[in-house]
């Protein structure tokens, strides 16, 4: 806890100084008006990285607590559609910013309600969303979502959440370390920085919501990544 804080605050403070710089009062209208065209470059420049920073320190802060033991589930009762919803919106202004469509397919047999953890939930749909976005250059993205029931336990029902797109791909070699921490798959590197660690720690919050996460993946086709975890009914 005292490492996230000494690491945020400092980056908070730069993130939020630099966004009042860029982003002029109610009161004071005039203020953009005393920056050049360059100097808001700049500026949007460091909010950018700064963003950035805060992500691949958020995603270290993340994997050390679930290295040391600590993580912990926080199930509650939620509005799986309306989170599901509320993604949707989020990452197709994204899409379409890149010329994509996204798609939000939801089977006649999901449950409006559940009691799960929720923001591990979210947190692992927006890693695969993400990265769908990503890696993606052209065509569609879509994630599906259907309630299922296994052989092993039928009484048992799971969710369904699979994330496709018709993106760069991932070399099979590649396919089968690519949860494993810091790893990235090398047709990615150069265009897109990261810690190679979004897709392991999703990994973990699958299997410590008691379900798990796998992948399918074409070289130049596309890839899809379904995630299955176990559900109480609301």
């Amino acid at each position: 806890a005292n490492m996230s804080h000494e690491l945020r605050t400092p980056l908070n403070a730069i993130l939020g100084f630099s966004q009042l710089m860029i982003r002029p009062a109610a009161s004071d209208s005039d203020r953009a008006g005393t920056l050049s065209d360059d100097q808001l470059e700049n500026l949007e420049v460091i909010v950018r990285s700064g963003e950035h920073l805060l992500g691949l320190i958020n995603e270290v802060l993340e994997m050390s607590k679930i290295e040391a033991g600590q993580a912990t589930l926080n199930k509650q009762d939620f509005d799986l559609h309306r989170m599901l919803e509320g993604m949707e919106d989020m990452f197709r202004l994204r899409a379409e910013q890149k010329g994509l469509e996204l798609d939000l397919v939801l089977g006649p047999n999901v449950p409006c309600y559940i009691h799960a953890d929720e923001g591990k939930l979210r947190q692992v749909l927006m890693n695969l969303l993400g990265n769908a976005v990503k890696f993606t250059g052209k065509g569609n993205l879509e994630i599906g979502v259907q309630c299922v029931h296994s052989n092993e336990d039928p009484q048992c029902p799971r969710l369904r959440f699979v994330v496709s797109d018709t993106g760069l791909g991932i070399a099979p070699e590649e396919l089968e370390t690519i949860f494993d921490p810091f790893v990235q798959a090398t047709n990615s590197h150069q265009e897109h920085e990261g810690t190679g660690l979004g897709l392991s720690i999703s990994l973990q919050f699958a299997e410590l919501m008691g379900g798990n996460l796998t992948a399918k993946s074409e070289l130049g086709v596309g890839s899809s990544f379904t995630l299955e975890i176990p559900i109480e009914g609301s």
